[in-house]
């Protein structure tokens, strides 16, 4: 990408004064400050020990820089914004957060990869009157506000408060805390997001499996109403779907196939931006990282692609 389009697409996602906004100095200092208060708390309180003190205290805390990763198989080729938080002052404690409520998340709905939902979708038989489609949250992480958090983080407590000696009250004060310190640095500029999780914060992943496993068990309890309920959970997620075409729907680096009889099968699938391009067997790698290579390539086209042999009824 030019560097000037990337620098323009930067500026204008920034320009969103619903979701960030322009501070005047370097937070750093203060949150970093705000950080390790919370942490001596926790300790006074003997939610935590000695070990876990030293390991969330921030000590040498840097102003995270954000950047922007390019979305290629979109049109207009638009950037999802990530902010690496390793030298954020909340790095550790958003860490050790996010372990606590990702322990006590036992999910109905999640996938481990594409393997893994190869085996489950296919010989799956719909009914005669059902279609494929794929749903996709618009920007997850920085639709998520901090009142659904607190419901569902609440609504959970019975399971999250075996995996920890912090009680309800003080955890969701440190969840706002870490939400309301996501902060970045873009061209010199320091800016704050004030909605939302920031991707590239290790609290951001297990917020956002267990606000969307309430929402699916909520939808679960309402398919007999019209799809647009999914919308009305929150006001800030927003879905798209994708209806397939022919009995064909790409999920993932799949294809669901849907034949006449209403079963499910896959094929290995490559999307239209796709380079196709390899490790050039003429480079100075290693025998061994090639033939790897073409083996795991290979694998994932055999093992992905599925009952081809099956004829459509």
């Amino acid at each position: 990408m030019n560097g000037n389009d990337y620098k323009s697409k930067m500026l204008a996602l920034l320009s969103d004064t619903k979701t960030y906004a322009t501070a005047n100095r370097d937070p750093t200092s203060s949150i970093q400050s705000k950080n390790n208060e919370i942490v001596k708390r926790l300790k006074r309180l003997d939610a935590i020990n000695d070990r876990l003190e030293n390991e969330l205290m921030s000590r040498k805390a840097l102003c995270p820089r954000i950047y922007g990763q390019p979305k290629a198989h979109k049109a207009g080729l638009p950037l999802r914004p990530v902010v690496p938080n390793m030298t954020a002052p909340t790095y550790t404690l958003s860490k050790f957060v996010g372990q606590i409520l990702q322990s006590s998340l036992q999910s109905t709905y999640n996938i481990r990869d594409s393997y893994s939902f190869c085996d489950y979708i296919n010989g799956i038989t719909l009914p005669a009157d059902y279609v494929l489609v794929s749903l996709d949250v618009v920007s997850l992480f920085t639709c998520i506000p901090f009142e659904l958090v607190r419901r569902d983080v609440t609504f959970n407590w019975s399971d999250i408060q075996k995996h920890t000696n912090i009680n309800l009250e003080i955890m969701l004060e440190i969840i706002e805390f870490i939400m309301k310190s996501c902060y970045f640095t873009f061209e010199g500029k320091f800016y704050s997001q004030i909605f939302g999780t920031a991707m590239g914060n290790p609290l951001s992943s297990p917020l956002a499996d267990l606000v969307m496993e309430n929402l699916m068990h909520a939808v679960v309890k309402k398919l007999d109403f019209q799809p647009p309920v999914l919308k009305n959970y929150s006001q800030h997620i927003q879905f798209t779907y994708e209806l397939e075409e022919n009995r064909r729907l790409p999920y993932l680096d799949m294809v669901l196939v849907r034949t006449e009889a209403q079963q499910i099968r896959t094929e290995w699938y490559r999307k239209p931006i796709s380079s196709g391009r390899f490790l050039d067997f003429f480079s100075c790698h290693t025998t061994s990282q090639k033939v790897n290579t073409a083996m795991n390539f290979i694998q994932r086209v055999d093992k992905l692609s599925t009952n081809l042999n099956t004829r459509e009824k």
